[in-house]
Formats: structure tokens, C-alpha cells, sequence
């Protein structure tokens, strides 16, 4: 629109002046002044719409580069925030790392004396699944010293122990074994419930007894406990159905005793 307007104004200044430049200088050279004007229009049109484009060209240009510019504003303060907590998450695992070499250095002792103490409570307690336990602490003494054992590894382990251990005081268990009744080995059931008591009747019926934890030894019992025990040991092997018994617990001589000066 802009060069047709141009071209136009052209023109008319052209044919405005042209009898003037026909009668000074004749019609080939007015001609030839035409074409030349016409020319230089033309060329300065062109150069307007190149000038037109590199202008849209460079406009796009700066704003593509404001946008990124932007952008990359943006991505700088999120990966500051970023790297702030890149550092504040670093020093909060440093901190635990102290904590936990402090926790190590307390904690190893104790897994040790835990370890001790459940030895201590074992060899005193009722003699009951001997291989079985004393498997259980060799594994926990060899863990505490064994290379290549994480903290965590070993406080599971010690952990699952004492769980064991604590889970028989909740269970009633009866199995036959071979015992060392006054001298005389005989083969007999055995009856433990849960870390309260263990109970013996022999295979034949005839004698039933108790283990004395004063004595540390197989002490026998009245016959009038026979019935009882034989009950308990089928309701442990689910051949009866569940039903109170009376069962002696603890030093039964010495209650013996106490009642009948009770009595006196």
C-alpha cells in the first residue's frame, strides 16, 4: 500500500514537470530520467520491504530471547531452591551420621550384655528345648563378633531371639524324651506350660513329677497329681477338650508342709 502511494506521487510530479523537461531537454531524455526514477523507486521499495522483514525478523528474534530469558530466570531460582535443599537435606544426613556413630558405639555394649543376660536366663531357666536354645545364643554370640555384620543386622537378630524366647512363656508343648529319674534313666512324656512348669509322667502310667528349679533336678509327685498331668497332656496333644486342672506350681513340699502346720 506504502509503495503505491510512492508510485503514484512519483507520477504525478513526473507529468507534473514533464512539458517543462520535454521543452528543455527533449523526449529521449526525459524518457530516460523516467526510467531512472522508476528504477530507484523500485529499488528503494525493495529495500523497504527487506528493511520490513529483518525488522519482523529481529522483533521475533528479541522476543524468543526475552521468553528465554525467562525461562531461564525461572529454572535458576528452582534450582537454588533446590540446591537449598540439596544442603539442608546434606546436613540433616550428616547430623544423623553422628547420631548413629554415637548410637553404634552405645549399642554394640548392649547387644552384648542383652546376649549375656539372656545366656544367664536360659542356663537357669526350666530345661527345655536345650539344643534348640543353645543353637540360638552360639548364632547370637558368633553375630556380635562376625565381620562383615551390619548394627542393624545384629540388633534383628538379637530382637528375634529374645521374641522366641518370650513367645515360649505363651505356649504349652508336650514331647518324650529320655530322663534321669533318682539315677535311673527313663523315657517319659514331658509336659511344659508356657516358662511355668514342666511336668513328667512316666510311659507306664506309674510315676508323674516335676522339675525342681531349687534342687535343679526331677523331683516326683504324689499319685493324686497323675490324673491331672495325664489331662493337661492330652489337651495339649488336642485329644481332650480344654478344662481346668489342678496342677502343682512352684515347691510342693514346701506347701505340703506349710499346710499341714496350718492344719496343726
Amino acid at each position: 500500500m506504502k509503495g503505491s502511494i510512492i508510485s503514484l506521487v512519483l507520477y504525478l510530479l513526473i507529468f507534473s514537470f514533464w512539458p517543462f523537461q520535454a521543452f528543455c531537454t527533449g523526449p529521449e531524455q526525459a524518457q530516460e530520467e523516467v526510467s531512472r526514477s522508476l528504477e530507484r523507486e523500485q529499488s528503494v521499495q525493495e529495500d523497504i520491504e527487506q528493511w520490513s522483514q529483518e525488522k519482523r525478523s529481529l522483533v521475533h528474534e528479541i522476543l524468543d530471547m526475552k521468553t528465554r530469558l525467562e525461562w531461564t530466570k525461572f529454572q535458576n531460582r528452582k534450582y537454588r531452591d533446590y540446591i537449598q535443599q540439596e544442603k539442608a537435606t546434606l546436613a540433616d544426613l550428616a547430623r544423623k551420621e553422628e547420631e548413629l556413630k554415637s548410637l553404634r558405639m552405645e549399642l554394640e555394649p548392649f547387644l552384648c550384655q542383652v546376649v549375656e543376660k539372656l545366656e544367664q536366663r536360659v542356663k537357669s531357666d526350666l530345661p527345655f528345648l536345650p539344643k534348640e536354645r543353645e543353637k540360638r545364643l552360639t548364632f547370637l554370640e558368633k553375630s556380635l563378633t562376625k565381620k562383615g555384620i551390619d548394627l542393624h543386622e545384629r540388633l534383628r537378630r538379637v530382637f528375634e531371639a529374645l521374641q522366641v524366647e518370650a513367645d515360649y512363656g505363651n505356649t504349652i508343648e508336650v514331647n518324650e524324651r529320655k530322663l534321669n529319674l533318682q539315677g535311673e534313666p527313663r523315657q517319659a512324656q514331658v509336659l511344659r506350660l508356657g516358662r511355668l512348669a514342666l511336668y513328667y509322667r512316666t510311659l507306664d502310667g506309674q510315676e508323674v513329677g516335676h522339675w525342681d528349679r531349687g534342687k535343679g533336678h526331677w523331683e516326683s509327685l504324689p499319685g493324686k497329681f497323675n490324673q491331672s498331668i495325664k489331662k493337661t497332656i492330652e489337651i495339649a496333644q488336642q485329644k481332650r477338650a480344654a478344662e481346668l486342672v489342678d496342677l502343682p506350681v512352684g515347691q510342693v513340699k514346701e506347701r505340703e508342709e506349710k499346710g499341714k502346720g496350718l492344719e496343726q
